[in-house]
């Protein structure tokens, strides 16, 4: 393990153990890992590194006495907005994939790393978590950490959720008869629902995602697409991109709208979706099917929940300008929890203490 290794420490019964990069001994213990039957989330597999905001910085692995892997999660960078040669560190979806008597060890293994990189300013570390209870215990151990609670969550709070124990059958029951009437519907029209595998889409799919952002108010940057369809061509089990396309037309505007879910720790996630009201003269709910594509998926490859991707509290009728995705999503699922704390180390330097009292200065003007 020499060749990748950038940090190690002992913590009481467990070894801290931090790795570069996403490749050579960290694929071993992802492997090792999967092998045992402790899932990673997605931001943490190795596969997953090409295609995140943050580059994979690192490797977090927690051995137990008898030096087995244990559990594991990754370290993200990307680059500081404002200092140049510095950078911003993330922990996605801490605390599924470690025991959780080894938390407080592998956090504080951590940050002795972490403290180590003077280009490092800041460290958030996204508690997601469908037990409150296991929520809350990261969360103090993070606290006696030296962490605080972020104001601003990056990503969603709450979310609908489908428990997947039942039968595709009792699933698709369980849906609301108009989301069971709008699924049917496609098949009476010139519609399919298929994979997308072909990367010369990519520039549709970022269409349809301005198209969609506009009608909420929102903007959107351009996603590279094509490293995503060859994750989901290359990991199915990990990712799905499917769409919905036109049958009787052949040209890129086939694509009505797609949808992409994510393999989590013991779920899958709705993450990401996009489509047009521009149908020509189509009478069909471009979104529903795709939802259910993606929840007979999360089941065949068996997650335990399916996350709808968070919810807001509007409706369509209301201010809110997401009620309308809400209440979309609503007629999949009521079962409505809270998931996410985010948590924030800022003070690693002077130079981290200077950039976030810059941004909280932006923030409040």
């Amino acid at each position: 393990m020499a060749t990748d290794l950038l940090w190690t420490a002992r913590k009481g019964d467990w070894c801290i153990v931090v790795l570069k990069g996403a490749a050579g001994e960290r694929r071993q213990l992802e492997r090792e890992l999967l092998r045992s039957g402790t899932p990673l989330p997605f931001a943490s597999r190795c596969a997953v590194a090409s295609i995140a905001g943050y580059s994979a910085a690192a490797f977090v692995a927690v051995l137990d006495p008898q030096g087995n892997c244990a559990g594991g999660f990754a370290v993200l960078s990307r680059p500081a907005p404002l200092l140049r040669r510095h950078h911003l560190l993330r922990v996605e979806q801490f605390g599924s994939s470690i025991p959780m008597e080894a938390a407080d060890a592998a956090v504080a293994g951590m940050l002795e790393w972490v403290r180590r990189d003077k280009r490092a300013l800041r460290l958030s570390v996204d508690v997601f978590s469908f037990d409150e209870q296991r929520r809350q215990v990261l969360g103090r151990v993070l606290a006696g950490q030296g962490f605080r609670r972020a104001e601003h969550v990056n990503g969603y709070t709450e979310t609908l959720v489908i428990d997947l124990a039942g039968s595709e059958e009792e699933l698709f029951r369980s849906l609301h008869h108009s989301a069971r009437r709008k699924i049917r519907q496609l098949e009476k029209q010139p519609v399919a629902i298929r994979l997308i595998d072909d990367p010369a889409l990519s520039d549709r799919m970022n269409q349809l995602l301005v198209e969609t952002f506009a009608r909420t108010g929102g903007r959107i940057h351009a996603r590279d697409w094509e490293r995503r369809i060859a994750l989901s061509c290359e990991n199915p089990e990990l990712s799905r991109i499917v769409g919905l396309f036109r049958t009787d037309t052949t040209d890129p505007d086939s694509l009505l709208a797609f949808a992409w879910g994510c393999h989590g720790v013991d779920h899958v996630y709705y993450s990401e979706a996009a489509s047009t009201r521009a149908t020509d003269g189509l009478r069909v709910a471009v979104a529903y099917g795709l939802m259910w594509d993606l929840i007979v998926w999360a089941k065949r490859t068996g997650a335990r929940v399916f996350d709808l991707g968070g919810v807001t509290a509007g409706k369509h009728t209301d201010e809110d300008p997401l009620g309308g995705i809400s209440d979309f999503k609503r007629y999949f699922s009521q079962q409505a929890l809270t998931v996410r704390d985010e948590w924030i180390l800022d003070d690693l330097s002077w130079k981290a203490s200077f950039v976030a009292a810059v941004h909280s200065r932006v923030r409040r003007r």
